[in-house]
C-alpha cells in the first residue's frame, strides 16, 4: 500500500452570510487499489452514468504585482476568483482598485495582509460595496489585527479575521497551495509586535500551482530571510520571487535566492522615492545571480500567467 501525507489547511465555512474559520486535517490514507477503481467504474456504468476519463482543462492562474507606488499589492487569480496579498497605500491615486476592475472585478476570496504598515495595509480603506469581497481577512499570528480590521472602515459587511504562522496553509484551489513560511509559531518578546519590529514578522508565503511557484516576502530583512531559508531550504523553490522590502539593501540575502532559484525577481517600488529603493546592491546581486529583475516604477503593474508548467507575460 502507498501512504499519502497531506498538510493542514485553513478553510472557512459560509454560514448565514458570515464566514466562520474552520480547521480541518486530512489524515494519512491508504491509496485506493486498482480493483476498487474498477469496481466504482463498473457501478457507474451500470447505473447509466458516463464517467469521463479525460481531465477538464483548468483556467490559467494569473499573478500580478500591482503598481501602487511606494507600497505593495499582489493578486493571485484563477477564473473569477482571486486572493489579494497586501492592499498598497492609502493614497487614492495609487489605489489597487483600478487594477482590480481592469481584471474584471473577480471575487476576492480573501485579503492577506503581510503586516500593518500603511504602504501594505492602507489600501484596505478602499474596500467598499463596489468590491466583491468575502470579508475574509488574514494576517500574521503576531500582528495587531484590531488595527488591520479598523482599516476596513468603508466596508459595511462582516469581517472575519484569522491569523497564520509557519506551516499553516491558505486554501485557494485544489491544485494551488499557499503555505506560510514566516512568522514562527513561537511568540516574540512583545505581542503584538511593535511598530519598530513589524517588518521582521512580515508574512512570507510560498505559492505553488502544479509546477509553477511564487515566493512572497513582504518586508522581511536579511536576518529573517536567513532564518526562513535555513528552515525550508529547497522547499522555497520558486520561479518568481517578489523582492523583500521594495529592494532595500538591508533585505539582501544571497542564501534566499540560492535556494529559491527564481528566474524572475519583481520589485514593487515608487518612482523617485525618497528611500533610494531599490538599492544598487540589490539590483547588482540579482544581476550577478543571473536573475531577471523587473520593477513597477519602470513597467507599472506586472502580470504573468501560467497553466502550471511555465510562465508567460500578460493577463
Amino acid at each position: 500500500m502507498i501512504v499519502t501525507d497531506v498538510k493542514i489547511r485553513t478553510e472557512f465555512r459560509f454560514t448565514a452570510g458570515w464566514i466562520l474559520p474552520m480547521r480541518f486535517i486530512r489524515r494519512k490514507v491508504k491509496a485506493v487499489t486498482v480493483a476498487a477503481v474498477v469496481s466504482v467504474f463498473l457501478l457507474l456504468s451500470q447505473s447509466g452514468c458516463s464517467p469521463s476519463l479525460v481531465a477538464q482543462e483548468e483556467e490559467p492562474v494569473i499573478f500580478g504585482v500591482i503598481d501602487v507606488g511606494q507600497g505593495l499589492s499582489q493578486i493571485l487569480m484563477q477564473g473569477n476568483r482571486a486572493i489579494l496579498f497586501d492592499a498598497g497605500t492609502e493614497d487614492p491615486a495609487r489605489c489597487w482598485t483600478a487594477a482590480y476592475r481592469r481584471l474584471g472585478s473577480p471575487r476576492l476570496e480573501a485579503v492577506v495582509i503581510s503586516h500593518r504598515d500603511l504602504d501594505h495595509a492602507g489600501g484596505l480603506r478602499f474596500l467598499d460595496e463596489t468590491v466583491d469581497w468575502s470579508g475574509r481577512l488574514i494576517a500574521g499570528k503576531w500582528e495587531d489585527t484590531a488595527f488591520i480590521r479598523s482599516c476596513c472602515s468603508k466596508w459595511n459587511g462582516p469581517v472575519t479575521v484569522s491569523t497564520i504562522a509557519q506551516d499553516d496553509s491558505i486554501y485557494f484551489t485544489d491544485n494551488c497551495s499557499i503555505d506560510c513560511r514566516w512568522p514562527a509559531a513561537s511568540a516574540p518578546d512583545s505581542v503584538p509586535v511593535t511598530d519598530e519590529t513589524t517588518n521582521d514578522y512580515s508574512l512570507v508565503l510560498s505559492i505553488l500551482f502544479r509546477n509553477a511557484g511564487i515566493l512572497l516576502t513582504g518586508d522581511i530583512d536579511s536576518t529573517t530571510a536567513k532564518l526562513v531559508t535555513r528552515k525550508y531550504q529547497a522547499a522555497l523553490r520558486a520561479d518568481i520571487v517578489v523582492v523583500p522590502h521594495h529592494g532595500s539593501a538591508s533585505s539582501n540575502c544571497p542564501l534566499l535566492y540560492g535556494y529559491s532559484r527564481p528566474n524572475v525577481a519583481i520589485i514593487s517600488v515608487g518612482e523617485d522615492n525618497t528611500y533610494g529603493h531599490p538599492a544598487p546592491s540589490t539590483t547588482d546581486l540579482l544581476a550577478d545571480l543571473g536573475i531577471v529583475c523587473r520593477a513597477t516604477d519602470v513597467e507599472g503593474s506586472i502580470y504573468l500567467r501560467t497553466s502550471g508548467y511555465y510562465w508567460e507575460n500578460g493577463k
